[in-house]
């Protein structure tokens, strides 16, 4: 269990500071298909990757507004 939680903040970072589509990041961390990579997302976030990485992109980017100044 504690991969399973290794590989759940690694793909975090990937969602978080890449480019990489959910796709790209579903295959890179191993998932045998996106649709698999999203419902495990789910069951651990309660979101989906797209809106867990669109809401935190967003605080992400006030902090360091608020840091820069």
């Amino acid at each position: 269990q504690w991969i399973d939680r290794l590989v759940m903040l690694d793909t975090e970072w990937l969602l978080l500071n890449t480019l990489l589509t959910v796709s790209e990041i579903a295959t890179r961390q191993g998932y045998a298909s996106c649709s698999n990579f999203s419902w495990a997302w789910r069951l651990r976030y309660k979101m989906s990757p797209e809106e867990y990485r669109c809401t935190n992109r967003v605080v992400i980017k006030r902090v360091v507004r608020e840091i820069k100044f």
